[in-house]
């Protein structure tokens, strides 16, 4: 067990604003009662956050209204809904999302006749309708039920029940675990407890249990049990954390929260204050084991730490205030790592006015939080979507594409949106904020500033209006709406433009080669399409059928491709089991050229190695390992549900590379709809698929696969030998990320390497290929004396080696090579031959 101690008296100077993340912040300016606040959120796993807030009584009548607030990803109110209850005063709610895509809300309400309390539960569908009702009458001086998603998407709910009608003497605590359609699987009692019963905890658990803290207030000293509950309902251990932290006896003791871990050890906040009077509040954060061992701690002097959440950059954020001598300071949150380490603070965006902040992870790295904000007079509900360095951004700013048909710059019946623009924001500090417009529209969120807003023009199209862009200064929370953009057509324009999407080709298996071809021209085209295979794979089918087959080469007629319009051949090629890894594929797809605007993109070329592994996440990109760094890049990402249920949601999150151009982006394809992009800091893109419900690969495997697909080009300049790295992130749900390979290309000038697809007959032997190491080489008698050149695909020379004894195998030392594409030129001085080789770390 590791034991931290940190002192926080001001952290605030260790945290910092970074750039560049689609964040948001939100005031919801509703004219409320005094005693509304916030009592639970959670986050929608359709991209959105829902907010819950209650009221206690209005100018002392007992009318309340519960309100529930929805957002989309940007936060953007989609509904707003509440229940009323008449003469009945609301208290203890929680929400959870469940399985069947509904949402449980729990609570308890007392009328005017006092502490006679109603337990009540709502079942609501996803547009804010209250489906169903179910209410319990219970017994004097109760309270709840709590409600929170368990394993399998269970729930676990709790609540205080009497046992003497009209007394106060004793209490039970219930815990109950029920399936999503509300039959009970398993009841817990604790009863005979003496006094009221504070600060019950109640944390579902991967085994179909719960972890239980309770609180007995009519034991001297206050008696505190943390309880692990099995999937029967049963107590597998118990633990007193006091004296498990060596802290002496006392009433001021509190677990805040607990956080259940994946793998199955628990994270808890913990409250304690040595002192009678209260006036230092002093806290831990530990983490027990499976079994209820201690494992590690972090304690913090005069710093009460509150709700937390684990994100999924696997760290943990808590809620948290400075409390010295009884007063309440620097309210804020707090990143700690994996391993309990504090790591970085940040200041809630508001004043110090607002109490009852709820945190839920959210898929950026950061979280959700709601806060009430308390006003003289009325309140006002605060909500954030923040990410990994705390960036909230207050400003939203929504427009469209639009091809304008009547040249008039408005949006009218007889225009449409452009799909697939991008669009750059660029403040006065020379800081880029881009936005991607697909189907037509855009919306970005910024932090305040002053903007000028511009977006790239196709090559068929010309920017009409507004000639200048859009220019904005901010500064203050809004939303700017119809920052449109309106193009027309240049007319006459044949300009026809074909990509393979990458993938691999693994001996003895089938892979799935996509050709895309699009009309970027202002005019009708009618053509064929040619696509001619490498002779070392087999052509199976293609979904259209050729028109025609000649030898290796297969015939498209495409028909009336009209403006704008874009299409795909999806062709299957079988690779023969007996292909040595390392084996060099070419293929080759093309229109004809004639009266072409931009002829180098009527044909395109795929270049592959065969692989010897297969993943269904992967990366992929259609440049060779070493490239023209002036040739836009085509990267396809894969991904497959290979667990035991469905997937709700697909999150990706894409590294691009710093040395490529964010404003060359362009979105071709994906596998699934809607899908949502979003461009954040240090070059990373979200690629969001909310509620695709992706099968699980035992239930459905043909659909348990997923793709999209973009292009992008590398910055202008780059010196030749600049390596561009990708890596994608694949979260299904909330997950560990699928991390998929990293591509790696290396900018190699315009004449990229030796003589191309040129194949070499195998008079010299090398292995193992691909090497790692060391290669080994046999040369035929013939060459005697000879010498090894190694040379990269560019042509430069990278070694020689003087060898002797033909015909014996020769170790070479190849240790100091990265990954790549290598040659070895042997030869004589009267005769020479070329081998390839790999290098494969």
């Amino acid at each position: 067990m590791k034991l931290k101690k940190l002192l926080l008296l001001f952290v605030f100077v260790f945290s910092s604003f970074f750039a560049k993340a689609q964040t948001w912040e939100r005031l919801f300016p509703y004219t409320l009662p005094v005693g509304y606040s916030i009592i639970d959120n959670c986050y929608d796993p359709d991209d959105g956050g829902l907010i819950l807030a209650w009221t206690n009584y209005t100018s002392g009548s007992f009318n309340c209204k519960t309100w529930f607030i929805r957002t989309d990803t940007l936060g953007n109110i989609l509904w707003t809904a509440h229940y009323d209850t008449i003469d009945d005063v609301l208290e203890y709610s929680s929400v959870t999302r469940l399985s069947n895509d509904h949402y449980l809300v729990g609570g308890a309400f007392y009328g005017t006749t006092p502490w006679i309390r109603t337990l009540f539960y709502l079942d609501m569908d996803l547009n804010g309708n209250i489906l169903d009702t179910t209410f319990v009458p219970m017994q004097v001086n109760n309270s709840g039920p709590l409600v929170e998603c368990g394993y399998a998407n269970d729930y676990i709910t709790s609540y205080r029940h009497d046992t003497l009608p009209g007394f106060d003497t004793f209490y039970r605590i219930m815990i109950e675990r029920h399936t999503n359609s509300g039959t009970m699987l398993w009841q817990k009692s604790y009863s005979n407890l003496n006094n009221f019963v504070n600060a019950t905890i109640v944390r579902a658990t991967l085994d179909g249990g719960a972890l239980v803290h309770w609180h007995d207030s009519g034991i001297a000293p206050d008696h505190f049990q943390l309880d692990k509950l099995d999937g029967s309902g049963n107590v597998s251990w118990t633990q007193d954390l006091r004296t498990l932290l060596a802290l002496p006896p006392s009433n001021n003791f509190t677990i805040r929260d607990i956080i259940a871990d994946s793998d199955s050890s628990f994270v808890m906040s913990v409250i304690y204050s040595s002192d009678s009077l209260n006036t230092h509040q002093n806290s831990f954060i530990i983490r027990l084991g499976p079994t209820g061992n201690l494992l590690d701690s972090i304690s913090f002097n005069d710093i009460t730490i509150l709700d937390g959440t684990k994100t999924s950059t696997n760290k943990f954020l808590f809620n948290y205030y400075n409390y010295l001598g009884g007063v309440y300071s620097s309210d804020g949150m707090m990143f700690l790592d994996a391993n309990l380490t504090y790591l970085s603070s940040h200041p809630y965006p508001l004043s110090h006015n607002f109490a009852m902040s709820k945190l839920t992870a959210n898929h950026l790295g950061g979280a959700f939080t709601s806060l009430n904000i308390y006003g003289s007079s009325n309140n006002n509900i605060f909500a954030c979507n923040f990410d990994s360095v705390f960036n909230t951004y207050p400003v939203n700013i929504k427009g469209g594409i639009l091809l304008d048909n009547n040249t008039n710059c408005i949006d009218d019946a007889s225009d449409f949106p452009i799909s697939s623009s991008m669009l750059t924001l660029t403040d006065t500090s020379g800081t880029d904020y881009y936005a991607f417009a697909n189907a037509g529209q855009y919306s970005v969120n910024v932090p305040l500033g002053d903007y000028s807003i511009s977006h790239s023009i196709q090559a068929n199209k010309v920017l009409e209006c507004p000639l200048a862009g859009y220019t904005y200064s901010i500064g203050s929370d809004s939303t700017i709406l119809n920052t449109n953009f309106y193009d027309t057509l240049v007319p006459g324009l044949n300009d026809l433009v074909v990509y393979h999407y990458p993938t691999s080709f693994v001996p003895g298996f089938v892979s799935d080669l996509t050709i895309y071809y699009q009309n970027s021209g202002t005019v009708t085209a009618t053509t064929t399409l040619q696509f001619i295979k490498d002779d070392s794979v087999q052509f199976i089918s293609s979904v259209p059928a050729p028109s025609s087959i000649s030898g290796d080469t297969l015939f498209y007629n495409i028909g009336a491709l009209y403006y704008d319009s874009i299409g795909y051949i999806d062709i299957q090629l079988k690779t023969d089991s007996t292909t040595p890894l390392g084996t060099s594929l070419r293929f080759i797809s093309r229109f004809p050229s004639a009266g072409d605007l931009t002829p180098s993109n009527n044909s395109d070329t795929l270049d592959k190695i065969v692989v010897g592994a297969f993943d269904p996440n992967d990366k992929n990109v259609n440049q060779p390992y070493y490239f023209n760094g002036t040739d836009e890049m085509i990267y396809k990402v894969r991904f497959q549900n290979t667990g035991t249920l469905a997937a709700r949601n697909v999150v990706v999150v894409d590294t691009l590379d710093a040395d490529l151009d964010l404003s060359t982006f362009r979105l071709l394809s994906s596998s699934h709809d809607p899908l949502s992009v979003q461009f954040g800091i240090n070059n990373k893109v979200t690629y969001s698929f909310m509620s695709i419900y992706l099968p699980d690969s035992t239930s459905n495997e043909p659909g348990s696969h997923g793709d999209f697909v973009y292009a992008i080009k590398p910055k202008a300049g780059l010196t030749i030998g600049t390596k561009i790295k990708n890596t994608a992130y694949i979260y299904f749900d909330y997950n560990a990320p699928v991390i998929t390979n990293t591509t790696v290309n290396i900018v190699a000038g315009p004449n990229v390497g030796i003589t191309e697809n040129v194949r070499y007959e195998g008079e010299i032997s090398i292995f193992p290929n691909p090497a790692n190491n060391y290669l080994m080489v046999i040369v035929p008698e013939k060459y005697r004396t000879f010498k090894v050149d190694c040379m990269d695909v560019t042509g430069r020379l990278l070694f020689s080696k003087e060898h002797i004894n033909a015909h014996v195998p020769q170790q070479i030392n190849v240790s100091e090579l990265n990954s790549g594409i290598y040659f070895l030129r042997v030869g004589n001085g009267e005769q020479s031959a070329i081998k390839k080789f790999i290098i494969n770390r």
